[in-house]
């Protein structure tokens, strides 16, 4: 059963106004309709008549300052250089705010300069206790921002429309309000790790029902839509429709898995009002995947569509004679991309070892400037995919390419600055899975007791940056070439002799 979040609203509304029009068009009508309202007026030099003014007006200097949901908002502005804070339960903006710029929360109403009365109108159904679902669930134990206060991945915060996700201000990991969240899914569609899942999206039948209709298909094309397209299926009996709830159900596996289940192409409806951060998101899937269909060899594509009539009309047939994947749809993100990956590596046309990929893209490797590296494990104990491994009998780092998301967790982390970066596909499938070195040293022996405890590197390292210290100028610096064991032996000796 789907979880849901409840609002309780009583119906007082903060009417945000920018001009005479709206002012005189909106006071009168909300206190004739007996709706609990307050005026907040942009410019102080509009003329405000007396019954407008006994209608609560606030005039402020400042941009006014949105934040909350129905039933919680909070609104602030700066009066005379005061700010000036109040709740509210409902907004009405009028202001002519580009609805394509952001998704606004539940109760908050961007109205058109035409529909005013009308909206107005709806307010008095917004008293009460209200219900929406839940859209999302979060498993803070697979995000990859989660593993250490650094800056990292933030792949959810830059294209949340909503703004319901952030980065905690203490915690630094990542918080989702569930009061904002409108159910998008443009976070699910672009975590690398599947941590933020769709509630209401089951990946496993998805793709096994993908995988079922092409497999009867002679040509497969596959077009995803979220608000019906209407073509003639007869005439276009080649094109398999499949909506979804939202394009947040749309990521790299469920592309990938499509063209190694058989799709021959794949078309995504872009309608007019499709919110700017999902065209963005969507976007950069689609160059992922033509990059790699294409540098693989295959004649293959995805893309964005907006007429599939006059389009697959104009469209020859595509002669399909590659194999066709059968394995069954998994209900994890990452394995379902491996998978398809495994795959379409295999059959590829083109053999290559490995695919350049642009920044963000989810896969790849790092190189470690062996000059500056210390060793000192920092970006494994960072690394929250376990794609940087270190030895546990000599100074090695080693990256298991596979696990690694691209999060940028170790490279900022690293106290040295030795990580870069690689965003790329190794179509070695074998050599992917297999932990390669990427720095390595020698093991610093004790100068007393000739004990192995830490890299050369590490040690030389730190004795350079403290002997510019005056605290280590009596020669406590050699302190450091010892193992724990002499270094106790040593307090106790110079202890005695005190």
């Amino acid at each position: 059963m789907m979880e849901v979040v409840r609002y309780v609203s009583q119906g007082k509304t903060a009417v945000i106004c920018s001009s005479q029009e709206d002012i005189e068009k909106v006071a009168r009508y909300l206190k004739m309709k007996k709706i609990g309202f307050k005026l907040f007026i942009q410019d102080s030099k509009l003329n405000k008549k007396t019954d407008i003014e006994e209608c609560n007006c606030l005039i402020y200097d400042n941009e006014v300052k949105i934040h909350g949901y129905l039933g919680n908002f909070s609104v602030t502005s700066e009066i005379n250089g005061k700010k000036y804070g109040q709740k509210f339960d409902l907004i009405l903006d009028l202001r002519r705010i580009n609805i394509k710029e952001k998704l606004f929360p539940p109760g908050y109403f961007v109205v058109d300069n035409n529909r005013v009365y009308e909206k107005i109108t709806e307010l008095k159904r917004w008293e009460g206790v209200f219900e929406k679902p839940k859209y999302f669930n979060y498993e803070a134990n697979l995000c990859a921002r989660n593993s250490s206060i650094n800056a990292g991945c933030s792949r959810c915060v830059s294209v949340c429309c909503t703004e319901a996700i952030s980065i905690g201000e203490q915690s630094r990991h990542i918080e989702i309000n569930p009061y904002l969240c409108q159910g998008c899914g443009d976070c699910s569609s672009v975590c690398p790790t599947g941590a933020i899942n769709l509630q209401r999206f089951d990946r496993a039948s998805l793709l096994n029902e993908i995988r079922s209709v092409l497999s009867e298909k002679k040509s497969k094309i596959v077009l995803f839509d979220i608000k019906r397209i209407s073509f003639d299926e007869e005439m276009l009996p080649n094109v398999y429709r499949i909506e979804l709830h939202s394009y947040g159900e749309l990521g790299l596996d469920i592309i990938l898995s499509c063209f190694a289940y058989g799709a021959t192409e794949i078309l995504i409806h872009k309608y007019d009002d499709l919110m700017w951060t999902t065209i963005k998101n969507i976007s950069e899937h689609i160059d992922w995947a033509n990059r790699i269909m294409g540098m693989l060899g295959y004649n293959k594509q995805i893309r964005w569509i907006k007429h599939i009539n006059e389009y697959v009309h104009d469209k020859p047939e595509v002669a399909d004679n590659y194999e066709v994947a059968t394995y069954a749809g998994l209900h994890e993100k990452k394995e379902s991309i491996r998978l398809a990956l495994d795959f379409l590596i295999k059959k590829a046309p083109i053999q290559g070892e490995r695919i350049d990929m642009p920044n963000g893209a989810p896969f790849g490797t790092v190189i470690i400037n062996s000059d500056k590296c210390t060793l000192c494990a920092a970006c494994v104990s960072l690394c929250p995919t376990d794609a940087l491994q270190a030895s546990n009998t000599t100074p090695e780092i080693m990256i298991i390419e596979e696990e690694c998301v691209q999060c940028a967790v170790c490279a900022i982390g690293c106290p040295e600055d030795a990580i870069s970066l690689v965003p790329s596909l190794n179509c070695d499938v074998e050599d992917l899975r297999t932990k390669k070195v990427l720095v390595s040293d020698e093991m610093f022996l004790c100068r007393e007791c000739a004990k192995s405890f830490a890299s050369k590197k590490m040690i030389t390292g730190i004795a350079k940056k403290m002997a510019k210290n005056p605290a280590f100028k009596s020669g406590l610096v050699n302190l450091l070439y010892l193992c724990e064991d002499c270094k106790i032996k040593y307090y106790a000796k110079t202890t005695n002799e005190r």
